[in-house]
């Protein structure tokens, strides 16, 4: 009698390892998705990098329209003493990056702070995603980050000279 509640503990253990195991992947898939969706919608090359753990975040800097290079702050994830700070800026760099994903699509960009909200924040902020990604709403408005100037304007002449010599 013994024997039975730690092959029975053991037998709930199982189960629940691999319902969390489940939901994880079917986050991940989910969220590649829509991040894949969403990099077509703003119109950023590459967006089969949804895919790859790391890359996904150099695409994200990408569609917000921002540099690339918070992307190594996760090598501090490795480094004693130092993984805490690196963990703290990257999760801040991601939250701007999101903020302006969102602005550029233009959805509120407040949606991203849902995201503090433990369990249901963050299933809020998901669904929020997806909305965004399967809108049809059209395209993401100009970028407004590093873009260049594609007209060129012409310049009047001026009717009087500047300066005038009495």
């Amino acid at each position: 009698m013994s024997e039975v509640i730690p092959v029975q503990i053991l037998g709930f253990l199982s189960k629940f390892i691999w319902i969390l195991v489940t939901i994880v992947v079917a986050t991940y898939i989910y969220l590649s998705i829509v991040t894949m969706l969403l990099a077509k919608k703003t119109g950023t090359r590459y967006s089969w990098l949804a895919w790859i753990p790391i890359a996904n975040s150099y695409l994200y800097s990408q569609m917000a329209g921002m540099h690339w290079w918070p992307v190594f702050l996760l090598v501090g994830l490795f480094i004693p003493y130092l993984w805490i700070p690196s963990l703290l800026a990257f999760v801040v760099f991601n939250f701007i990056w999101f903020w302006k994903i969102l602005d550029k699509l233009n959805k509120p960009g407040w949606w991203v702070l849902l995201s503090i909200i433990p369990i249901a924040g963050w299933l809020i902020f998901l669904i929020l995603l997806g909305v965004t990604a399967w809108s049809d709403d059209g395209k993401a408005s100009p970028v407004k980050y590093f873009a260049p100037a594609t007209t060129q304007t012409r310049i009047a002449p001026r009717s009087r000279p500047l300066c005038q010599i009495p």
